[in-house]
C-alpha cells in the first residue's frame, strides 16, 4: 500500500498470495476497509472505502485502514491475523505494536 496506488492494489496482492497457497475458496471477503472520523460507522457500510478488487479510488496519506485477513473453510478450520495501518507519504505505518505469534483456540 503507497499513495496514489489505487484501492484494489491491496486487495489483488493479498488475493495472489492466497490463491497461490491454494486456499481461494476460504477467502470470500475484501482485505480491508477504511476507518476513522471520516468514514463513520455505518451499520450497511455504504459510507467506508472498500480494499477490494475493482476499488479504483487512489490512496492517500493519512487514510487509516483495518486488516482483518481471515480464511474460513467451514467445519474444518478459520484462521485470522488483523493489523490496523494509517497510508503515509511513503507506504504504511502500522499501528500496533502487539505481538504477532500464533495464538491456538
Amino acid at each position: 500500500m503507497a499513495p496514489g496506488r489505487p484501492c484494489s492494489a491491496a486487495h489483488d496482492a493479498a488475493q495472489a498470495v492466497i490463491d497461490a497457497a491454494g486456499h481461494t475458496a476460504a477467502f470470500r471477503k475484501r482485505i480491508g476497509y477504511s476507518m476513522g472520523a471520516a468514514f463513520a460507522p455505518d451499520w450497511g457500510e455504504g459510507a467506508i472505502l472498500s480494499l477490494f478488487s475493482g476499488v479504483e479510488r487512489a490512496l492517500e496519506p493519512g487514510m487509516v485502514f483495518h486488516l482483518p485477513a481471515t480464511l474460513r473453510r467451514y467445519g474444518a478450520f478459520t484462521v485470522g491475523a488483523s493489523e490496523t495501518v494509517i497510508v503515509t507519504e511513503t507506504g504504511i505505518e502500522v499501528l500496533s505494536s502487539l505481538p504477532r505469534g500464533i495464538t491456538r483456540c
